[in-house]
């Protein structure tokens, strides 16, 4: 990804979904989620909270990474509310809290 494209990211041009917390987040098809903002504390369901499109490069809730070495992230890892976390996940699911993923490709 080059600087462009990133700056796209970072200001939603490829789009951007609010989630509530009731129902996961899927990309579209031929995309990806990109950025995730904490609108509120979120906690993310253990298993399909974060789906990785890389798990071995990506931080998510289905496994630790491998390079660089992660922890899996569970259901007690809470993330503060105006954080941005950035990765590639096809699905998002919070437990609890409010997000908005941003869209890439």
């Amino acid at each position: 990804m080059n600087i462009n494209d990133l700056a796209k990211v970072q200001l939603g041009q490829y789009g951007a979904i609010f989630n509530d917390g009731q129902d996961a987040v899927a990309a579209p098809t031929g995309m990806v989620i990109m950025a995730i903002t904490m609108v509120t504390d979120v906690t993310f369901d253990a298993s399909g909270g974060l789906v990785a499109s890389d798990a071995t490069k990506f931080m998510n809730t289905e496994s630790a990474t491998t390079a660089p070495a992660g922890d899996q992230i569970d259901a007690s890892n809470t993330f503060p509310a105006g954080m941005t976390i950035y990765g590639r996940w096809s699905e998002v699911d919070a437990a609890s809290g409010s997000i908005i993923c941003y869209l890439g490709a």
